[in-house]
C-alpha cells in the first residue's frame, strides 16, 4: 500500500461524482482521478470550499491583480490540517494549488504535491512585459512553483510558456475523455442539421464566428455573455452533458474557434465531439496541445488565428463533401481512443503518483 492520496478541487463535486456514478455525466472533469478513486480506497476526492471572509476577499483582490489568480489561503488550509502528513495531494485549481506551494515553502506541512495547471501564464501573456506588475508576477509564481513536487500541464504550449515566462520545468500528460459517455447511436448516425459551438471560458473567439457567411446556422452553448448575436448564431439552453451530447450528435460538425493563448482551451470540447466522431474545426494557436497526432485534413480541421474566411472554406469542405466529413470523423473517433482517454490519463497519473509513492518510502522508513 502506498500513501493516501487526496484529490483537491472545488465544492461541487461531490454532486458531480454521483452522476458519474449514475451514468448521467462522465468522469472527464476528474482529470484521471475517478479512475483510481474506484480502483483504491487509499484515493479521496475532497472539496475546498470558497471564503467570502474579509482577509480572503482582499486576498485573492491583491493575487487577482499581480498573479491573475485567486490565492485561496484560508479556505485551502482548513482542509489541510486534517490530513495525514504523509499523504500526497492532487489539485487542478490554482487557486488552491499556489497556496500550498506557499504552506511548502514555508514548512508548514511536508504533503508531496502534482499540481495539474491550467492557465496558469494566461495573465502574464496578456499583460505588458515591460511593466513592474508583469515582472512581479513573474517572480511571485516562479518562487512558488519551486514548491510543487510535480507540475503537470494539459498540453505542449502550456508547458512552453511555463519555460518562457517563468524558467520552470513542467511535464505534459495527455487530457482524457469519457470515451465511453461521448459515443454516437449507432442505430442514428446524426447527420445533423445544424453546426456547433460549445465552450465559457475567456479564450473563445465568438467575433471572428459573429462575422461569418450568415448562410451557416451555428448553436451555441455558453455562459458568456456575448452581447447582441447576429441572425445566424443562436443561443440554445444546455442543462447537463446528456444534452450536450444529444447536440453535438445532431449536428453537421462543432467548431472550437479561440484566442491565442498557450493553456489548452477548447480541448475537452474538440475531444469530446472527436470521441463521437464528429468533424471538428479548431483555431490553430499556441494552445494546441498534440501537434503530432493532431493532424490537419486527417482527423481535424485546423484554421489560423481569427479567420472567418477559413472557417468558412472548412466548413464548405466538410459540408459539401459527405465522403471527406465521414473520413474525418471516423479518423477523430480512432484518435480519441488510441491518444485521449480517460483511462489513459488515469494511468499516466498513476505513474506519477507512483513516483511519488517511492520517494515518501524512502523519507518515511
Amino acid at each position: 500500500m502506498g500513501a493516501n492520496t487526496y484529490f483537491l478541487t472545488r465544492s461541487g463535486r461531490t454532486n458531480l461524482l454521483k452522476a458519474v456514478d449514475k451514468g448521467i455525466e462522465p468522469s472527464d472533469f476528474f482529470y484521471g482521478f475517478y479512475d483510481l478513486c474506484k480502483k483504491s480506497d487509499r484515493f479521496e476526492i475532497v472539496e475546498v470550499h470558497q471564503s467570502n471572509e474579509w482577509f480572503s476577499n482582499k486576498l485573492n483582490g491583491f493575487s487577482q491583480n499581480v498573479i491573475g489568480h485567486n490565492f485561496h489561503l484560508l479556505s485551502t488550509l482548513r482542509v489541510l490540517v486534517r490530513l495525514p502528513q504523509n499523504s500526497i495531494l492532487y489539485t487542478n485549481i490554482d487557486s488552491i494549488a499556489l497556496p500550498i506551494a506557499f504552506f511548502r515553502m514555508l514548512g508548514f506541512i511536508q504533503f508531496d504535491h502534482i499540481h495539474l495547471s491550467q492557465g496558469l501564464t494566461n495573465f502574464l501573456e496578456k499583460t505588458n512585459k515591460q511593466s513592474f506588475r508583469f515582472r512581479l508576477g513573474c517572480s511571485i509564481l516562479s518562487l512558488l512553483l519551486k514548491h510543487v513536487s510535480d507540475l503537470l500541464v494539459l498540453g505542449e504550449g502550456a508547458r512552453s510558456a511555463l519555460t518562457e515566462y517563468l524558467k520552470t520545468k513542467s511535464n505534459c500528460l495527455q487530457f482524457g475523455v469519457d470515451h465511453s459517455f461521448w459515443q454516437a447511436s449507432e442505430s442514428d448516425p446524426g447527420h445533423g442539421t445544424y453546426l456547433l459551438t460549445v465552450g465559457s471560458d475567456s479564450n473563445r473567439d465568438f467575433d471572428t464566428l459573429k462575422r461569418l457567411d450568415p448562410r451557416y446556422e451555428i448553436r451555441v452553448v455558453t455562459r458568456l455573455h456575448l452581447g447582441e448575436l447576429p441572425p445566424h448564431m443562436k443561443l440554445v439552453d444546455c442543462e447537463d452533458s446528456l444534452e450536450l451530447r444529444n447536440l453535438i450528435h445532431n449536428a453537421k460538425l462543432v467548431i472550437v474557434s479561440l484566442n491565442d493563448i498557450s493553456q489548452p482551451s477548447g480541448q475537452s470540447t474538440a475531444l469530446q465531439a472527436m470521441a463521437m466522431g464528429k468533424p471538428v474545426i479548431l483555431t490553430d494557436n499556441r494552445g494546441l496541445w498534440d501537434r503530432q497526432n493532431l493532424i490537419d485534413h486527417k482527423n481535424l480541421r485546423l484554421v489560423p488565428l481569427f479567420d472567418e474566411q477559413a472557417i468558412e472554406l472548412a466548413i464548405d469542405q466538410l459540408v459539401g463533401d459527405f465522403a471527406f466529413s465521414s473520413s474525418i470523423g471516423k479518423c477523430a473517433k480512432k484518435t480519441v481512443e488510441k491518444h485521449y482517454t480517460i483511462q489513459m490519463m488515469s494511468d499516466r497519473l498513476m505513474e506519477r503518483f507512483d513516483l511519488l509513492h517511492f520517494s515518501l518510502r524512502k523519507r518515511f522508513v
